[in-house]
């Protein structure tokens, strides 16, 4: 399992980069260009899908190790069906676009955040993460 500090330290990186995206309402020009996702440091990041849920799903993750996908908590909680995500349900697809992935790993654990409660009915920003194995 991931060290709490490792897991923090990459929750402060990604976060604040999140927050600066124009999305959705782009101001001024828009300069975004469209990434290899064969690429280094694009190939880390992927699509989760689980399987057994009445809308499909999918989630977006990010390889932060080798065999470790840091990813949201609630894409494992199926709130209509009350039940959490098994991980022979759950596969991730690195570099993902447009219906083709560099590969297709089969789930093997996951492990939702201490303390994460989908059955509050608000966000929960700050536990609502998940590792994959």
């Amino acid at each position: 399992m991931l060290r709490p500090a490792l897991l923090l330290a990459v929750l402060a990186f990604v976060l604040p980069v999140h927050a600066a995206d124009k999305l959705p309402g782009l101001y001024g020009s828009d300069t975004r260009e469209v990434v290899a996702p064969d690429s280094w440091p694009w190939n880390a990041i992927g699509r989760v899908n689980r399987a057994g849920y009445r809308n499909g799903g999918l989630c977006t993750g990010t390889l932060v190790s080798p065999r470790h996908v840091l990813t949201a908590a609630h894409c494992f909680y199926d709130a209509g069906a009350k039940r959490w995500s098994k991980p022979d349900e759950v596969f991730f697809l690195p570099g993902y676009r447009g219906g083709e992935a560099l590969a297709q790993a089969k789930v093997a654990t996951i492990d939702i955040a201490p303390g994460y409660r989908p059955d509050l009915g608000k966000p929960d920003f700050v536990s609502d993460w998940a590792v994959l194995t």
